[in-house]
């Protein structure tokens, strides 16, 4: 009965890790590696650039929790659908966020 607990405490943990790793990774970007980046904004901003980061952060986790209750709401399976909710009078916009990353991505594999 022990081991069962904590395998299912194990797999929540890694689960809410990877979460918060893919979140970061999406936030931070590829400037990260170097430090550059960080130590740039850090250093020319101070102080400020901390509560700066955690605004961010915080308007991103909002921006994502919405879009999950407005899927969860409205009975959205998809992203597309998703997209489709929140654009509906401007239907065509679609086209933009579509068909240049299927051109880019077909670009980069030939």
């Amino acid at each position: 009965m022990k081991k069962n607990e904590n395998t299912k405490l194990n797999r929540s943990w890694m689960a809410a890790f990877s979460v918060a790793t893919t979140a970061f990774a999406a936030h931070a970007g590829g400037g990260f590696a170097t430090g550059n980046q960080e130590n740039t904004w850090f250093v020319s901003l101070g102080w400020p650039a901390i509560v700066g980061v955690a605004v961010a952060m915080l308007l991103l986790v909002m921006t994502i929790r919405e879009g999950q209750i407005m899927m969860n709401s409205r009975g959205l399976k998809t992203y597309k659908e998703l997209f489709e909710c929140l654009f509906h009078p401007f239907d065509k916009v679609e086209l933009l966020f579509v068909s240049i990353p299927r051109i880019q991505s077909h670009t980069v594999q030939h």
